[in-house]
C-alpha cells in the first residue's frame, strides 16, 4: 500500500476548510462529471467493501496536527519532580498550538523527549466583505445587501494519499489536477480554491514507520465503522455539511449534521488498519443517493500501556 504526499500550490483563497470527507465529496463531483454515473456508483460501491484510495485532511505547509495523547513525561516514567514542573509549563506553552512540526510529531507518537519548535503559523485569515445583487435593480440589496466571509490563505498545503489499489493513482491525480483548476469549495465562481498539484517523491518514513507501535492516529475528518476501534484518546465535533455541485436533494441542501472524529486523534490496535471509518449514507434524506465518505489515514503510534484516561 503506496503512501504518497502531494503539495497544493494554492493561487487564490479558501473560503472551504480543505478536509478529508469534503474533498472525497469532490472528487466524487469530478468523477461523475469526467467518467459518467456508472463509473461513479462503481466506486461508491468499491468504497463501501474497500476503498481504492484514503485520504488526509489538507495541513499547512510542512506541518501535522497535534496528537492527542499523554505526553511522554506523564506515561513513560520520567516522573521526577523537575520533568514533571517542565511539563506542566511546557503544557501551557503547546496548549493552544494546532499544528506540530515533522520532527515534533514523529518524536511525541514514538513516546521520545521533544525538543519542541517554534512551528508558526503559516496560515492568514482575512474577512473579506461580499455583496448580494438585487437582480431586478443590479444593484446591492437595500437590507442584508453586504456581509463578510472568512477566507483562509496558504501558499502550499500538503495531501497524504494511501493507494490501496495502485491503479487509482492516475485516475486520482486527474481528477484532482481537474479539480484545482475549477477551484475547490465555495466561492469557486469567483476565484477561490484555485491550486495545482505537485507529487512529492520522498520516503515518508517519518508517517509510515514507528518502533514498538500499539495503535494509529488519523489524520481525517472521519465516522468510525462498526469494526474499528474505540479504545483511545479522541476529539469529536458535528459536521453541518451541504450537498455539492447542482444535486437534486429537493427543498435544501442541507445534510444532517455527523459527529466526525478529528484528526490528531489516536486509538489502540494491535496492528495498523490500512484505514478507518465508512461511507455514511442518508445524509440527505430527500435524496437517498447522496452520500459521505467518512474515510481516515492511519498512522502508528506508540501509546501508554496504561489503562488510564482511554475512552471507550
Amino acid at each position: 500500500m503506496k503512501l504518497i504526499r502531494y503539495r497544493l500550490h494554492f493561487r487564490s483563497g479558501l473560503v472551504t476548510p480543505l478536509q478529508s470527507d469534503t474533498l472525497m465529496g469532490t472528487l466524487a463531483w469530478a468523477m461523475l462529471q469526467h467518467y459518467g454515473e456508472g463509473e461513479l456508483s462503481r466506486w461508491i460501491q468499491q468504497c463501501e467493501e474497500q476503498p481504492p484510495f484514503v485520504i488526509s485532511n489538507g495541513f499547512p505547509g510542512d506541518l501535522l496536527p497535534k496528537l492527542i495523547m499523554p505526553s511522554p513525561v506523564a506515561v513513560y516514567g520520567k516522573n521526577s519532580k523537575q520533568d514533571m514542573i517542565r511539563e506542566v509549563k511546557l503544557n501551557k506553552q503547546r496548549k493552544d498550538r494546532k499544528w506540530l512540526t515533522i520532527k515534533e510529531f514523529d518524536a511525541v507518537r514514538s513516546g521520545r523527549d521533544v525538543d519542541w519548535e517554534e512551528a508558526g503559523n503559516p496560515t492568514v485569515v482575512r474577512m473579506e466583505p461580499h455583496v448580494i445583487i438585487d437582480r431586478s435593480t443590479g444593484t446591492s440589496l437595500e437590507q442584508n445587501g453586504l456581509f463578510d466571509i472568512e477566507v483562509e490563505y496558504t501558499q502550499v498545503y500538503s495531501l497524504y494519499v494511501r493507494f490501496l489499489d495502485s491503479s487509482y493513482q492516475e485516475r486520482f491525480e486527474e481528477l484532482l489536477t481537474a479539480i484545482g483548476q475549477v477551484g475547490f469549495g465555495a466561492k469557486k465562481s469567483s476565484g477561490k480554491g484555485v491550486f495545482r498539484i505537485e507529487r512529492v517523491d520522498e520516503s515518508l518514513a517519518f508517517l509510515d514507520e514507528c518502533k514498538d507501535s500499539n495503535g494509529y492516529a488519523l489524520l481525517s475528518n472521519c465516522v468510525p465503522s462498526r469494526h474499528d476501534s474505540m479504545r483511545g484518546y479522541y476529539k469529536i465535533a458535528t459536521k453541518y455539511g451541504k450537498v455539492g455541485e447542482n444535486a437534486s436533494g429537493g427543498r435544501h441542501p442541507f445534510k444532517r449534521p455527523l459527529l466526525m472524529i478529528q484528526p490528531g486523534s489516536c486509538f489502540y490496535s494491535p496492528s495498523l488498519p490500512p484505514y478507518f471509518g465508512t461511507v455514511v449514507r442518508n445524509v440527505l434524506p430527500e435524496n437517498p443517493k447522496v452520500v459521505q465518505f467518512c474515510f481516515g489515514l492511519t498512522v502508528p503510534v506508540r501509546l501508554p500501556k496504561s489503562e488510564a484516561g482511554e475512552n471507550g
